[in-house]
C-alpha cells in the first residue's frame, strides 16, 4: 500500500489547511478527507493508475470533506466515517 499526501500548505480557494491522503493498492485507492478540489483528487488517482473505491472521512468538521459531494458524485464511491 502506498500513502500518498495530497495537500501540505494552506488551500488558499478555502482559506485553510487541510491533508488529504489518498491510500493506493493495486488499482484501487481510498481517498481520506477530500479537502482539496475533486479534479486534483482524481488527477492524483490517475497518475497512479488507480480508481477511487472508498472515501473515508475521520471526523466530521467541514475542513476535511469540503469536495466530498462532487468527489462522491465523480466516483460514486461509498463514505465511511466512525
Amino acid at each position: 500500500m502506498k500513502i500518498c499526501n495530497l495537500t501540505l500548505s494552506e488551500n488558499t480557494r478555502f482559506g485553510y489547511s487541510s491533508n488529504c491522503f489518498l491510500l493506493c493498492s493495486g488499482d484501487e485507492c481510498a481517498v481520506v478527507d477530500p479537502s482539496i478540489e475533486c479534479d486534483e483528487i482524481l488527477s492524483a488517482a490517475n497518475l497512479r493508475d488507480c480508481r477511487v473505491k472508498y472515501i473515508i472521512l475521520t471526523h466530521g468538521h467541514f475542513d476535511h470533506m469540503h469536495t466530498l459531494d462532487a468527489l462522491k458524485k465523480a466516483t460514486g464511491a461509498p463514505v465511511y466515517i466512525h
